[in-house]
Order: structure tokens, then C-alpha cells, then sequence
């Protein structure tokens, strides 16, 4: 039997249609077998290991969804390329098998793992050499022999142990400095890659206590700035409008008055963090 590589048999699943006859002898198109779909969906997996996402032009469907999108990544076909040029940036030495494909209908059922060695910002965490290995699970729905719809879950956890992080339970709050007279209460919420605010529109004049909790697992901050202005606190009597290097587990208080109306924002700026979409927009009204 010659010898085929796995793009030749994407290429011929894709390139052979199956046809069927039809009482009225109206020829139609049918679905691959389990071994091209199998084929397909294998394919999916090259440019983890490879860095070129070509193959995807053939095997993902241009309007391809994806759930859940990561940090950043827009939809669709062309949005999935950087996902990958931003794995093999962390792990380049990236490698992903393939263990199990079950086909059923028109989904098939991916196991594979990952093995790696940690060289980029991941969650917030520098390189530290280490390797580590973890699984995933993906389903992958076709239609017209593309994938055309993805679920997955990766074991992230496993690899934030791998790196040696640990979780507390929640510390009770840090004391905090006095607050402004007839200031209100901000609960503000940091965890990856998100900032949640308890409160979006806020009045120029009025002091507000930023209550700034860190319920994730790696070290965040909270700047607020002007919209688009990136990692630039304001600063008024000495003061700068930042509440930086809140451990996990930890509570800051940051008690700010908006001096100017206009656009803001709470934003992250530990390396990596706001470029993965930890930023929220608010908004401060004249009084």
C-alpha cells in the first residue's frame, strides 16, 4: 500500500464526495465516513505542534465556532490562528497527542495530551522552565466534512500545580486607611483574566473606597485611568489611583475622588493581563 501522509487523506475526505441515489435519481452530497471524519478532526491538532495553521483553511469552516473563546480571541476561522502562535509562545516546545477519537453522528470526541515546558507568561506566571503535561477533552461537530462548531475543557488546574500554586482560603480584608467622609463602597473583584465593578457610573466630587479583593490565583492590581490610556494612574496630592501587587487571597482598599468627567477605566497591568482582557469601563459624570 503506498504511503500517505495525514494531509493527503484530509485532502482526498474533502476532494471525494460521497454520492447517493434518490428515488427521483437526484444525485446528493453525503457525509464523510468515520475514517475521514477521524482524519479531519486529527488534522485540527497539527498546528499545535507545527505552528502552521494552513490545514485550517481546509478542515475549519470559516464562521467556525468555538466555545469557550480564550482571553482575546476574536471568532471564527482567522481568529483561531493567534491562539495558536500565542501557545507555542508560552510552551514552544509545544507537543499535543492524540489518544482517543470517538465518532458518533456528526461529532467526534477527542481525548489528547499536552505535554510542554513552561517558557512564557501563563495566568500571569513567568516562565520558570518546568515541563508539564495535562489533558483535554473536544468535541468537534462537522458539517460538508468541515468543522463547523468546537466544546472543549483543558486541565488547567493540574498545570497551575505543576507550577507550584497554591490556594488559601480567603484572607480576611487588610486594614485599610481612613476613608474620606461620606465616601462610598466600591467592591471590586480581580480573578483571570476579569475585573468586576460593584458600581460603573461614578460622580465627580464624591470620595468612593475601592474595596479591591483578589479572588484568583495569581498576584493582580487595580488601575483606574483614563479610557485607552494604558497603565497610566492619575495622581492628585501625591496620591496615584492604583491599588498594586494584591497577593491572592489579599484585600486593598483605594479611597480615590474623580476630580474630571469622562471615560475610565479599571484596568490590570501585571505582564499579560489587560492584553488578555482583564480591563472594564466606567464611566464619571459631572456632579
Amino acid at each position: 500500500m503506498p504511503h500517505t501522509t495525514r494531509r493527503t487523506v484530509v485532502a482526498a475526505a474533502l476532494a471525494a464526495p460521497l454520492v447517493v441515489a434518490t428515488g427521483s435519481a437526484r444525485a446528493q452530497e453525503g457525509t464523510p465516513g468515520p475514517a475521514d471524519v477521524e482524519a479531519i478532526v486529527r488534522a485540527f491538532y497539527e498546528p499545535f505542534n507545527t505552528g502552521d495553521t494552513s490545514v485550517y483553511d481546509t478542515v475549519l469552516a470559516e464562521d467556525w465556532a468555538d466555545h469557550p473563546l480564550g482571553p482575546g480571541q476574536q471568532p471564527g476561522r482567522e481568529g483561531f490562528k493567534p491562539v495558536i502562535e500565542l501557545f507555542r509562545g508560552i510552551f514552544p516546545d509545544l507537543q499535543v497527542t492524540t489518544e482517543d477519537v470517538l465518532i458518533t453522528g456528526d461529532k467526534a470526541a477527542v481525548r489528547s495530551t499536552i505535554r510542554a515546558t513552561h517558557e512564557g507568561n501563563l495566568f500571569g506566571i513567568p516562565g520558570t522552565g518546568m515541563p508539564i503535561e495535562f489533558m483535554a477533552i473536544d468535541i468537534h461537530r462537522l458539517e460538508n466534512g468541515m468543522i463547523v462548531e468546537t466544546w472543549h475543557i483543558e486541565d488547567f488546574l493540574s498545570v497551575l500545580f505543576q507550577l507550584g500554586v497554591t490556594f488559601q482560603p480567603p484572607a480576611s480584608a487588610e486594614a485599610t486607611p481612613p476613608s474620606a467622609a461620606g465616601a462610598i463602597t466600591v467592591e471590586v473583584t480581580l480573578t483571570e483574566m476579569t475585573i468586576t465593578s460593584s458600581l460603573t457610573t461614578f460622580t465627580v466630587g464624591q470620595p468612593y473606597n475601592f474595596v479591591v479583593t483578589n479572588d484568583g490565583v495569581a498576584e493582580h492590581e487595580m488601575v483606574i485611568e483614563r479610557r485607552g490610556e494604558v497603565d497610566k494612574p492619575m495622581e492628585v496630592d501625591g496620591e496615584e489611583s492604583e491599588a498594586a501587587d494584591i497577593d491572592p487571597g489579599k484585600t486593598k482598599t483605594l479611597t480615590w475622588t474623580f476630580t474630571e468627567p469622562g471615560q475610565y477605566q479599571l484596568g490590570c497591568h501585571v505582564p499579560g493581563h489587560y492584553e488578555a482582557g482583564m480591563v472594564t469601563p466606567i464611566e464619571v459624570t459631572a456632579s
